[in-house]
């Protein structure tokens, strides 16, 4: 995921999310399970409801331009954004609508109680509405002098949002609306507008704008077309801020629509979805943990192949997460020995055979490793060869070996390496020894975003925990 447009759209599972914080490279195993769950429904970068309704609108917005005949791009303006069904010309829409909902959302938010966290940009608009005397300018153009966010087609809304809503069928890699899956979506779409007002305004208003815009003949001086931010209608930005006031907000409203188009509220990610609602009614304050989480969804799921996808990561997960105790624990000094490691690894109550017999469960497992392909599973293929070797000093040697060929397929250097005299040399930061509260044997590592589903869960329920 070093390219940005890998990390938000179509997935490269050669690479790690980043080179940072991934030193084992385990996200491509860890994820590729999570999505066998959410069907890349959820992930790390779309799991806010409001940014899911808001994304959904402006797609709608669009769509219901490119079908309608009467809405024409004038020539000039084709010469610079392309035609009306061209990427760029949706491109455009995109951005240009992001941009008003998101000055309209902090322009002075307090007055009708707007809450501006999760707004993508929020900070880059407030400080643009600063330096303009609150009458920033908007550009109608895909080209990055339009952009309110570094690289906004992919960190924007529509990019972040873009692989959930192909894998939904509302339109395909390149935004072509029309197809065998999709008139469906549409309709289910048209009918939440019938049935929420308010959306419905937004709706109707951000089209109007757009067909606005379009209509008038542009000379070659007047591209791409510019409108400061008081000239947007008034009846647009308030549409904005009376639809989109708050994730819980548009999470009630909206609920029964995302669960019916997802389908999170069947099989595997159903049962996670009913544990994580009583964990929000709950309101214990206490701390949510992914292990008890997946516990008590499996024994929720009736359907057997949907209950083994909830199996089958509790059965993975101790090999990973010991394995990255182990590799924490080797860069807990700048210099030290391997026995001091296994002095770290025995007074957490591990010993030998401990990653052993993760990886046996694993083997156990026949179904565990045919169910992943390409780098996900030869990774883990891997680790296993590592984590059965007889003692924790050879499978130290192998973890680190096995990081060394992580970080030189990134291009990037190693964190840690052995010397022949028995040392373990860090080249980054320590790590401090973590208490054996919170590393007891059992512990998770990885979360297979729980956490980005229990976002989207509570903005369902009408707030966030």
């Amino acid at each position: 995921m070093i390219k940005l447009q890998s990390l938000i759209t179509e997935y490269d599972d050669s690479l790690s999310g980043d080179s940072y914080i991934d030193p084992l490279g385990q996200l491509v195993i860890w994820s590729a399970f999570g999505q066998k769950i959410f069907n890349s429904r959820v992930n790390s970068v779309s799991n806010d409801v409001r940014n899911f309704t808001l994304n959904l609108l402006h797609h709608g917005v669009i769509r219901s331009i490119l079908q309608d005949e009467s809405v024409t791009v004038s020539p000039a303006l084709a010469a610079a954004v392309g035609d009306k069904e061209s990427l760029p010309f949706i491109h455009a829409c995109l951005i240009y609508l992001e941009n008003i909902f998101t000055y309209s959302m902090v322009d002075k938010p307090e007055e009708v109680d707007i809450d501006t966290l999760g707004i993508l940009g929020g900070s880059n608009g407030r400080r643009a509405m600063e330096e303009s005397d609150q009458n920033p300018s908007l550009l109608f153009t895909d080209k990055k002098e339009g952009h309110l966010l570094v690289r906004q087609l992919g960190l924007g809304v529509s990019g972040r949002y873009k692989t959930p809503f192909v894998e939904m069928g509302f339109f395909d890699h390149s935004y072509r609306y029309s197809h065998q899956k999709s008139e469906e979506k549409w309709g289910a779409f048209n009918t939440l507008l019938d049935n929420h007002s308010e959306l419905r305004d937004c709706f109707e208003q951000a089209k109007a704008h757009i067909i606005d815009l379009l209509n008038v003949h542009y000379s070659k001086a007047q591209i791409p077309p510019r409108r400061q931010f008081r000239d947007v209608p008034v009846a647009l930005r308030d549409a904005y801020r009376n639809a989109f006031s708050t994730q819980g907000k548009v999470g009630v409203e909206t609920k029964a629509f995302w669960l019916d188009v997802t389908g999170l509220n069947k099989g595997a990610a159903g049962a996670l979805l009913v544990t994580l609602e009583d964990h929000y009614a709950a309101a214990t304050g206490e701390k949510l943990v992914p292990r008890i989480i997946f516990v008590t969804a499996e024994e929720r799921c009736e359907v057997a192949d949907e209950r083994r996808k909830l199996q089958l990561i509790q059965i993975v997960e101790p090999l990973l997460a010991e394995l990255d105790l182990l590799f924490r624990l080797a860069r807990h000094k700048k210099v030290q020995s391997v026995r001091d490691v296994r002095g770290y690894w025995e007074s957490l109550g591990r010993t030998d055979q401990t990653l052993r017999d993760a990886a046996a469960r694993i083997w156990a497992a026949g179904d565990l490793l045919p169910t992943l392909q390409g780098t996900a599973r030869r990774r883990l293929q891997k680790l296993l060869d590592v984590a059965v070797n007889g003692n924790v000093e050879d499978q130290l040697q192998g973890l680190l070996k096995y990081h060394a060929q992580i970080m030189k397929t990134r291009g990037q250097l190693r964190w840690l390496e052995a010397t022949p005299g028995g040392e373990i040399r860090l080249y980054g930061r320590t790590e401090p020894l973590p208490k054996t509260d919170n590393r007891a044997n059992g512990s998770w590592a990885n979360t297979y975003y729980i956490y980005q589903f229990y976002n989207l869960v509570s903005g369902y329920q009408g707030g966030a925990r």
